[in-house]
């Protein structure tokens, strides 16, 4: 893949846990691209207290490029985590489910399974728990869908679809956890991408809490349709 259009620059004075993302990656038998390390090692930089830097992590990149299996080693990494809550939503719920199978599916078909304990398929119910009491749901994409919930890791995938309602939303679940972290990944939006353009703004102004990386063209006075 071609170097991304901007990236938020990997700060060398900072410890990361990207390496511990690319080891699940491995033990769950894969290999990493070259760009999913870049982002991993910036969007995983910790402080001295071992806690994340970066409170959101975006991402844009074409379809088939391997976002999903960066999101996968995301999440493994952190079911790890005993007591941790995971939380998953796309466009809609029927698309988060899918992708939300999609992603269990993979672990059962890895070593992951062993720390898997169970699966509840059931419309409204799903969740994934695994033995040390760590979660992977799904939320519905609204103002209400991740109420209640006390969140370690948020991802919205298919972000071109969202609007900012959404992390509004979702902030607030994340508000007691000193390390939690929100992912907002997609490929490119349009001028309806309101969450989108919002980030890559706070991207290209260098926002210290966003680790942002972006491949989209290298000019803008590209025509959409080539």
């Amino acid at each position: 893949m071609k170097p991304p259009r901007w990236a938020t620059p990997r700060n060398p004075d900072r410890d990361t846990h990207g390496p511990a993302l690319e080891q699940v990656a491995n033990l769950l038998g894969f290999e990493l691209f070259e760009w999913q390390k870049e982002v991993a090692d910036t969007a995983l930089e910790i402080d001295e207290k071992n806690q994340y830097c970066h409170r959101a992590v975006g991402c844009t990149v074409g379809r088939q490029n391997g976002k999903t299996t960066l999101l996968l080693f995301r999440i493994a990494l952190e079911l790890l985590k005993p007591n941790s809550t995971v939380i998953y939503t796309s466009q809609d719920r029927n698309s988060a489910r899918k992708k939300w199978e999609e992603f269990c599916e993979i672990l059962y078909s890895t070593p992951f399974k062993k720390r898997i304990k169970r699966q509840i398929r059931a419309n409204g119910q799903e969740e994934l728990t695994c033995n040390n009491n760590s979660r992977f749901l799904i939320v519905t994409p609204n103002a209400t869908g991740a109420r209640g919930l006390t969140v370690d890791l948020a991802i919205i995938d298919e972000a071109l679809a969202a609007d900012l309602r959404l992390v509004s939303a979702i902030q607030p679940t994340m508000a007691t956890k000193e390390s939690a972290q929100l992912w907002i990944t997609s490929n490119a939006g349009g001028p309806y991408s309101t969450l989108l353009q919002h980030y890559r703004k706070l991207g290209h102004n260098d926002s210290p809490a966003l680790s942002w990386h972006e491949w989209t063209p290298y000019t803008d006075d590209f025509d959409p349709y080539d």
